[in-house]
Parts: C-alpha cells; structure tokens; sequence
C-alpha cells in the first residue's frame, strides 16, 4: 500500500487499485456514486417515452378482450345470458350505492382473488420444501 497525493494506491496481485476504482479480470468498475449528466429534458423525454409504451400496450390489450368478448357474446348465447345478467347486476348495484362504492366493491374483489393466489403460492412452495 502506498500513499501518494491523497489517492492510496494497493497492489494485488499485479492489479492496481486505487481508492473509488477496483480493477478485476480486466474491467474497471467504479465505486461510489457516478454523476449524472441527464438534463430535465432528458427525464421528460424518457417518462413521456414509457408512459406512451404503457398506453400503447393497455389499448392493445383492451382491444383485444373487446374483440374476444364480443366473439363471445356472439357465439355463444350462454355467454350472453351471463354477461347480461352480470351487467345488470352491476347497473342496480351503482344505482343504489353509487361510484366510489361500485370502484371500492371491484378493488376489493380483485384484491381478494390475488391474495388468494399468493396464499397458495405460498402453500405450494411450502408443500414442495417437505
């Protein structure tokens, strides 16, 4: 180890490292934080880039299941009996209790259903440890 102009400088090995930098199997890998040169415009850009592949992705998948609903609801009449009767369900349910419930009833359901996932996710992993 040898101390020169506040840099202390270790030999390993043949390898030089110096403080901030360790040098292994020929890469260099810095240590600490690195500064960043991303402009605000930068940050914007690259938000308005991904919030715009979201978009596209949810449109294409909504598009998709309106497509595949309505197939449904052609083809099969049992389908559309269900679906009706679902619809309906829904409609009285928001007459009477109004949007936050209706949007509150949904939440909870769909957060019931993968808490019910995880459970047994977790039951299985367990099963398969023993």
């Amino acid at each position: 180890m040898i101390y020169k102009n506040g840099i202390i400088e270790i030999y390993v090995s043949n390898n030089l490292m110096t403080r901030g930098e360790v040098i292994r199997m020929g890469y260099k890998v810095k240590r600490g934080s690195s500064a960043t040169n991303n402009s605000i415009k930068e940050m914007l850009l690259g938000f308005f880039r991904r919030f715009l592949v979201v978009v596209i992705v949810s449109a294409v998948m909504v598009a998709i299941a309106y497509f595949l609903l309505h197939l449904a609801y052609v083809k099969f009449p049992v389908f559309s009996t269900a679906a009706d009767q679902v619809i309906k369900l829904i409609k009285d349910f928001y007459v009477e209790n109004g949007l936050w419930t209706t949007i509150g009833v949904f939440v909870f359901i769909c957060i019931s259903v993968w808490a019910l996932g995880e459970e047994l996710k977790r039951k299985e992993r367990k099963h398969e440890k023993t």
